[in-house]
């Protein structure tokens, strides 16, 4: 919420660089913009909140199951699968060299391209 502001004044910085000296102009361009950035705050907390629920049933799945050893890529000690930083020489584990959208929901993708079509829409308009 702090942040928010500093968007806010950001979104009527970039309308008044990019529209005409003219108030109505940058309030049409940059009124838009917000309303789709609160959107997609909304729609993220939403998607956060399942994948958060879903993983909070898949833990307790993983429970029943034991973990497995790996060996650490620094020390080649032996440590349990699900650590993110080995006890004994505080290497931090990578489990995945996976890119940011694997795994995230069609959500994301989704505002990122409704939000990317607004702007175009926007600076069509003007």
């Amino acid at each position: 919420m702090d942040k928010r502001r500093y968007a806010i004044v950001a979104v009527f910085a970039i309308a008044a660089v990019l529209t005409p000296p003219d108030v109505i102009s940058q309030i049409g361009l940059a009124i838009p913009i917000i309303i789709l950035y609160e959107i997609s705050i909304i729609g993220a907390r939403m998607i956060e909140k399942k994948r958060a629920k879903n993983a909070a049933e898949e833990d307790l799945d993983d429970e029943e199951a034991s973990a497995e050893l790996i060996p650490c890529p620094n020390c080649g000690c032996d440590i349990y699968e699900d650590v993110d930083q080995c006890p004994l020489c505080g290497e931090f584990i990578i489990h995945s060299a996976s890119p940011w959208w694997v795994g995230r929901g069609t959500g994301y993708t989704l505002l990122v391209l409704l939000g990317i079509l607004a702007t175009i829409v926007a600076l069509l308009i003007h």
